[in-house]
């Protein structure tokens, strides 16, 4: 209750507000005149293409996680062995350091005159800068990176969870190795892909910070 239905009753409360002068967020009523027109806006021609921007790159966010994610989760919980919890905080250290700081690491690595286009120019694999900054590709790319690991944990607990006995099952039914993964392993793990899919979904469909710092007036 007050973890879950309190925080969604705030933000309720918000959705029907408005500002003061100093830009400060002001409760409001639902019962209150016009206290619905926040909504209205929020689907004006103005404001729908960020919109759709916004529900695209977090898709496209959590369809690359689940494609890279899976297989290190997978490879972890089955061939980790004495090393997979190792390898899981091996994956999460990264990530005590600050959500900002890691985007500004992104911003050094690909700006036109960042790390990665000085070593392209140095191997002469190009003669001049590739624009790799300012465009969806590179927010994408930052949120991938922000929100990888929310979907491999809950995968790799569903795999971890999962019973290896199960796998020999569709062996010994003449499954080959694709078919027993299609047939078993992933039905078995589709908890964990939903709980991957919604952690990485919500948080990056409204970040802001990767568009703001690795993307251009057509990515906010």
């Amino acid at each position: 209750l007050v973890l879950f239905a309190l925080p969604i009753a705030l933000v309720l409360a918000l959705s029907v507000g408005s500002v003061d002068e100093f830009g400060r967020a002001v409760y409001g009523s639902p019962f209150e005149p016009g206290a619905f027109d926040n909504y209205a806006d929020a689907f004006d021609p103005v404001y729908l293409p960020s919109l759709i921007r916004s529900v695209t790159f977090a898709l496209a966010t959590t369809a690359l996680c689940l494609a890279i994610g899976y297989p290190i989760a997978y490879y972890i919980a089955r061939f980790g062995g004495r090393w997979k919890y190792v390898l899981v905080a091996a994956l999460v250290v990264p990530f005590f350091v600050n959500y900002l700081v890691r985007t500004y690491a992104w911003v050094a690595l690909l700006a036109d005159e960042g790390l990665v286009n000085n070593w392209l120019v140095d191997l002469g694999i190009t003669d001049q800068g590739i624009q790799m900054i300012n465009t969806p590709y590179a927010v994408i790319g930052g949120l991938v990176y922000g929100y990888l690991i929310f979907m491999i944990l809950p995968v790799f607990a569903s795999l971890e969870r999962m019973d290896p006995a199960v796998i020999e099952a569709g062996k010994d039914l003449y499954g080959n190795r694709l078919q027993t993964f299609l047939h078993v392993t992933v039905p078995q793990t589709k908890q964990g892909i939903l709980a991957g899919s919604v952690l990485v979904f919500l948080p990056s469909v409204g970040d802001f910070v990767s568009a703001q710092l690795l993307g251009g007036p057509d990515t906010f």
